[in-house]
């Protein structure tokens, strides 16, 4: 095989696993917009996928899920 095609080989091998992980990223994402709008905080969910609540928000959000409420928040 020529250097050419191993170079070739090689980014096709590449497209295709960051497809796979992007498709991964996108399912965790809906998965956490399900858990926020089935009651879960997203410090909860930050703390069980081991990321910021606020890095939650912006995903979740992104995905049409409604900020709460202004005013006090359930007790844990």
């Amino acid at each position: 095989m020529s250097d050419l095609n191993a170079v070739r080989q090689a980014k096709r091998k590449y497209d295709a696993s960051q497809q796979k992980t992007d498709e991964a990223r996108d399912k965790m994402f809906d998965v956490w917009a399900a858990a926020a709008m089935s009651g879960l905080t997203p410090e909860e969910i930050g703390e069980a996928a081991g990321v910021s609540a606020a890095y939650v928000r912006g995903k979740v959000r992104a995905r049409g899920v409604e900020p709460a409420a202004r005013g006090p928040k359930r007790k844990k």
